[in-house]
């Protein structure tokens, strides 16, 4: 199971996954499943963000998530990839409003296009 990150500090021997809503929907509940170990970042408002860390054991595979919205829309999907000892890698969904993007290590990838 993750760990939230306090006030934002990861320490940099961690992977770490932020999840950031810059739509103008609420996200009532947001997961991210890391190799048989769930993230839970719940609901988040517009402009709010979060972060927690994963193991360095977390195996390799790809990230699959589930953003439900607020007007009833669930986004499911797979994107990104994490492997073993990747120290200090960081790894971020950004929910826009009418896209799932993911961003790690300088790759940028659309995930999913939607219609609000």
């Amino acid at each position: 199971m993750g760990s939230f990150s306090y006030r934002g500090f990861i320490p940099p021997y961690c992977q770490a996954l932020r999840y950031l809503n810059i739509s103008t929907l609420r996200v009532t509940d947001a997961t991210v499943h890391v190799q048989g170990n769930e993230l839970k970042f719940w609901s988040m408002n517009d402009g709010e963000d979060k972060s927690m860390t994963y193991s360095l054991f977390s195996g390799n595979g790809a990230f699959n998530y589930s953003f439900k919205l607020n007007s009833g829309q669930t986004l499911n999907g797979s994107c990104g990839t994490f492997s073993n000892f990747e120290i200090g890698k960081r790894s971020i969904f950004l929910i826009s409003d009418n896209k799932v993007i993911y961003s790690a290590q300088g790759e940028r990838v659309i995930c999913e296009v939607f219609n609000p």
